[in-house]
Formats: C-alpha cells, sequence, structure tokens
C-alpha cells in the first residue's frame, strides 16, 4: 500500500467520524440581514428567534431536531407549519441555511446567511435584552424593512 492510497484511506476515515454526527453543533447565536434584522439563538435541541417586525418579538424557546446537517423545527406563530433546511458552516463565523418552509404548492424555497454574534445575551432581563438587541442591530448596519406611507 503506497503512501497515496493511506492518505485517501484517512480522509475517507475522518470524513466518515466527523462528516455526519448526530450531536448538534450548531449551538449559538446567529444575525439575518433579510427583510431586516433578526436574530436566532440555539442551545442543544432548542431554537429561539428574536425581531422587531412587529415591535419587540422574542419567541418563547421550541425544541428542533437534528438529524445529521438537518435542522427540523415548526416555524414561530406563521401560517405555515414546518421549516426543514440543512445548515453548513462557510467560514468567518458564518453559516449557510438552506431551507424549504412548508410543503406541497405552499412551499417556499430559500438560502440565508447566519453570521455569528459572539456576546453572551441575557434573556432573564428583557428590557435589557432589547436595549441590546438594539445596538446589535445598528452594528450589523442592516436595512430595516421599509415603513408603509401614510397616505
Amino acid at each position: 500500500m503506497n503512501i497515496q492510497n493511506i492518505k485517501y484511506i484517512l480522509i475517507l476515515i475522518l470524513t466518515i467520524s466527523f462528516g455526519c454526527q448526530n450531536e448538534p453543533k450548531m449551538d449559538g447565536n446567529y444575525y439575518v440581514c433579510e427583510t431586516g434584522y433578526y436574530e436566532i439563538y440555539i442551545r442543544n435541541d432548542s431554537i429561539r428567534a428574536a425581531s422587531d417586525t412587529n415591535g419587540d418579538d422574542l419567541t418563547e424557546w421550541q425544541k428542533m431536531d437534528i438529524e445529521n446537517d438537518t435542522l427540523y423545527f415548526i416555524q414561530f406563530g406563521q401560517l405555515i407549519d414546518s421549516v426543514k433546511g440543512k445548515m453548513k458552516y462557510v467560514g468567518n463565523d458564518k453559516m449557510e441555511f438552506n431551507y424549504i418552509i412548508g410543503s406541497g404548492k405552499y412551499s417556499f424555497v430559500g438560502v440565508s446567511t447566519l453570521n455569528r454574534i459572539d456576546d453572551k445575551l441575557n434573556f432573564k432581563s428583557i428590557k435589557e435584552f432589547w436595549v441590546e438587541f438594539k445596538k446589535r442591530q445598528n452594528l450589523a448596519d442592516c436595512e430595516s424593512i421599509p415603513k408603509k406611507n401614510a397616505g
């Protein structure tokens, strides 16, 4: 067996060992700039989100399932009842989330880039949480949702 073959076997073993683990490795806090600024928090097998699109909206912790590199959870309080997606680390503390919302003719496919938030967040004081949320939102330099003109 030559060195080239050993190298390929080692790469194959490492890929099998670490590539498709069932343990969640996504724990952390992330923000995304889409049609506004959103934050997503992942802890073990739970997910939570915050946005200021309807005033200050912070969801409760919600259980999610992670199977290999696919994340499943029920969408937060929307008409569509489920989200299925794959998360992939793309470097520079960013993850790409390829997702399908809903099913059948009401499904929607999209891609979002989740950026890591390094701050330790305080969920105990909601008032303090929203002050810090606004600071992070301003630093992220996302465009806000356009306000409707009255008239």
